[in-house]
């Protein structure tokens, strides 16, 4: 059965990121005080309804995801950057895959696992949604 070690490898992935980054996302919104200015701009616009730039050049896309996510919880911008860093891993490691390269599982948690990559998942930036998108 093939295709079930395929979904489990995808799963264990899955589980691995999520549980080795997870307890890296604190109260705030990251230590980068870009990310903080991404929830003021969030609450700006969840506030006002209209469109408001975090930095130049502006990141409409992220900052109006993230104007929505504020409205659940605060904590909701860095579990999106979390999530979207997890797409990231699995979406290069079905990239790998494709691609016939030996060791794709753990080529995908060495890129789970780069320093750069990992602060970005825990913060309020819009880095792993943009990398997500490129992928």
């Amino acid at each position: 059965m093939p295709t079930r070690n395929i979904l489990l490898s995808y799963v264990a992935l899955l589980v691995l990121t999520l549980t080795a980054l997870y307890p890296f996302i604190g109260p705030g919104f990251g230590l980068d005080s870009d990310a903080w200015r991404v929830a003021l701009a969030a609450r700006q616009m969840a506030e006002t309804g209209s469109y408001v730039s975090s930095r130049a050049p502006g990141y409409p896309l992220h900052e109006i995801i993230c104007a929505g996510l504020l409205a659940l919880s605060p904590g909701a911008l860095c579990l999106w950057s979390l999530l979207c860093g997890a797409g990231c891993v699995l979406l290069f490691y079905s990239i790998l895959r494709h691609e016939k390269l030996g060791a794709a599982f753990l080529l995908a948690l060495a890129f789970a696992s780069v320093p750069a990559f990992t602060i970005a998942c825990t913060e309020a930036l819009d880095y792993t949604t943009a990398c997500l998108l490129l992928l």
